[in-house]
């Protein structure tokens, strides 16, 4: 089983983005997600199943220290961010958080892969 944990600012899409990824299903009604909320998917690649599990965080702020337990064996973080209010200094605030507080087991920094969400309604996307 691989773990990845989800996390970015409220209303990214890092729901609708797991869906998708996990249910191939995309809805615009969401209900905000409270604590925590997990989903798997198995997916193969060269004739090896890998099990999948990605972990949908709500917003630190709302979560306090109890993350700490969320973040346990996790092998990577997807960063979600809004292409319409991509917040950046939130994304360096999200960033700087990870590595100052949660690592892999050898004590490297957990990877992670920026994810810019909902880019189609972005202001500036040419749709030609």
């Amino acid at each position: 089983m691989v773990k990845f944990v989800v996390i970015g600012d409220h209303q990214a899409g890092k729901t609708s983005v797991i869906r998708r990824f996990c249910e191939d299903v995309y809805t615009t009604h969401y209900k905000p997600t409270l604590g925590v909320d997990f989903h798997r998917k198995t997916i193969h690649v060269s004739g090896v199943d890998y099990h999948i599990e990605l972990w949908d965080m709500v917003g630190k702020d709302k979560i306090g220290g109890i993350a700490k337990v969320y973040y346990r064996k996790a092998l990577g973080v997807l960063l979600v961010c809004d292409a319409e209010r991509p917040m950046f200094s939130n994304l360096m605030k999200w960033k700087e958080d990870m590595d100052d507080h949660y690592s892999l087991p050898n004590g490297n920094p957990i990877p992670v892969v920026l994810l810019v969400n909902k880019i189609d309604n972005a202001p500036h996307y040419d749709r030609r």
